[in-house]
């Protein structure tokens, strides 16, 4: 009989405990001060999202940083996809995904 595995998740790595390859990096900001608050707001995202991402996440009241890791590799555009499809949700209101804006300092020379 297999040797039965303890899997848990600390949300910097995969549920094995190996390090993940973050795919996507995506900050959600709170466009409404009616919305809920960043700490309500992760766990309504991560809850809509696929079963099989791994998530990590660093939350502030008004913005979200989700880092995302799919177990089938589903690419930067399907898991931007999903997630700007999630923060349309009802039970997200007020919620968007910012735009990730220039590579680099902006020279104002």
């Amino acid at each position: 009989m297999p040797e039965k595995r303890e899997e848990q998740h600390d949300g910097h790595g995969t549920h094995d405990g190996r390090e993940a390859e973050w795919e996507e990096e995506v900050t959600a900001v709170r466009v409404r001060a009616d919305a809920a608050p960043g700490e309500t707001a992760v766990i309504r995202l991560i809850g809509m999202l696929p079963a099989d991402w791994v998530c990590g996440q660093r939350v502030e009241e008004d913005r979200i940083w989700l880092r995302v890791h799919s177990a089938g590799g589903a690419g930067t555009d399907v898991v931007r996809e999903r997630l700007a499809a999630a923060l349309r949700d009802s039970s997200l209101p007020g919620w968007r995904v910012q735009d990730p804006g220039p590579p680099g300092p902006v020279s104002r020379a």
